[in-house]
């Protein structure tokens, strides 16, 4: 069994939608169940449409939805001709009930985060019902599963922990028939539910980390993560014409390399193919004979210098306002605080009298965290960096480049440090 995963970009249009067929096709012998993400950027899109609801701002929230509704129709038409195909039922179905939150939103000028995770979800819904009725049509025998039947979670809207002692039943329960009666399993990624039957995420971008606790559970051969790029790469290619695809990492280095700023992959991804011993393959949607990049338990040494960036980062320097120590009970109040707020930290050095954090600057919370804790905590700000990752072949010793920046740490062979943009 071969678990794949299918990006918003490799969604983006009826061209793509197509393509992926061509690529499931090579693997017809093969059971396979399929996560497919919202098409092209509809969760940054549904995401707008909220922000205006909560302004309150009626024709601009009645202007984003019609974008909504007016992409996700085109998309239909190009790959259906019939006007009366139950593709364009389902279609309805989920814009009205996208409609009826965003009229809630309007009313009640609320939008607390269990609403949040129930409108975004209606990308992947969307997405995976249009896809699967294209299938249908082209011939496969195929079954589509609400991923919010399948993932049980925690109520921790936004950012939602998985509960595998519900999830991994209903999962094995729904793939039982795959291996023999030669169908495909299509569920959404990036989605869940909690005890309550109410609608959860597993955080922003989380589809890959979906298809990855399926595939663990299912004990797949591979999981396949299907790209707009040949695979992980040894930089970032749009600032680096000399930038190569790595073709193996194991998973600390994978880790190392999502976490500091390798987009490619959700660092939560590895977890549980790692636990399980499934090996993950990051391939290109655009040209899948490619062998891409495969990450395991065990790979050949880098082969060359590994650079990956994080933008816009914002380093925090907190300190007790009566000059206590920074002692850990004020460590981990302050490290609760981000939580709460939804702040991820991307770098922390704590020493006798304060605690250094750095995280994304851009962060819609970071200045609500920051008028939380003025009254306990000073703090000074350095904005506009990037925190940068470097991670050596054993044949080099870890040195930092001239003129780049300031040192922040040296573990075995990487290297971190921050410097402006």
């Amino acid at each position: 069994m071969v678990v794949m995963k299918f990006g918003g970009a490799s969604l983006k249009d009826a061209t793509s939608v197509r393509k992926v067929s061509e690529i499931i096709e090579t693997y017809s012998d093969t059971p396979l169940v399929l996560v497919v993400s919202a098409m092209a950027k509809t969760t940054n899109a549904l995401e707008r449409l909220s922000e205006a609801a909560c302004d309150v701002n009626a024709h601009l929230a009645d202007e984003r939805y019609r974008e909504i509704c007016d992409f996700h129709n085109q998309m239909c038409q190009d790959l259906f001709t019939n006007p009366e195909h139950a593709v364009f039922q389902d279609l309805e179905y989920f814009l009205h009930e996208i409609r009826k939150i965003i009229d809630g939103i309007l009313l009640l000028e609320d939008f607390p985060d269990r609403t949040y995770d129930r409108i975004v979800s209606y990308g992947e819904l969307i997405s995976s019902k249009i896809l699967y009725h294209y299938l249908v049509d082209q011939g496969y025998s195929i079954q589509w599963a609400d991923a919010r039947k399948l993932i049980r979670t925690d109520s921790d809207f936004r950012s939602a922990e998985v509960n595998y002692q519900y999830t991994r039943p209903a999962v094995l329960e729904a793939a039982t028939t795959l291996v023999h009666d030669h169908t495909l399993l299509l569920t959404q990624g990036f989605i869940g539910s909690n005890a309550e039957g109410r609608t959860t995420t597993l955080g922003r971008e989380g589809s890959d980390y979906s298809a990855a606790i399926l595939a663990g559970i299912l004990q797949a051969e591979k999981l396949i993560i299907w790209k707009d790029v040949p695979g992980l790469m040894s930089s970032d290619p749009r600032s680096d014409i000399h930038a190569v695809v790595l073709p193996e990492v194991n998973y600390e280095q994978a880790v190392s390399m999502s976490f500091f700023g390798a987009t490619v992959i959700h660092p939560k991804t590895l977890q549980p193919l790692r636990n399980a011993g499934i090996p993950l393959f990051v391939k290109s949607f655009l040209s899948p004979d490619l062998p891409g990049t495969r990450i395991q338990l065990e790979a050949p040494p880098l082969p060359m210098l590994v650079r990956n960036e994080r933008f816009h980062q914002c380093r925090i320097v907190f300190n007790r306002r009566d000059f206590s120590f920074m002692d850990a009970d004020h460590a981990s109040s302050l490290l609760r605080r981000f939580s709460k707020f939804g702040v991820q930290i991307n770098y922390c050095l704590i020493a006798a009298r304060d605690l250094t954090l750095i995280t994304d600057m851009q962060h819609t919370g970071v200045l609500k965290l920051l008028e939380d804790i003025e009254s306990d905590y000073q703090y000074t700000t350095d904005i506009n960096l990037k925190l940068v990752s470097l991670e050596f072949p054993d044949t080099l010793p870890p040195e930092m480049p001239s003129g780049e920046g300031e040192i922040l740490r040296i573990e075995g062979n990487r290297l971190h440090f921050l410097k402006q943009m």
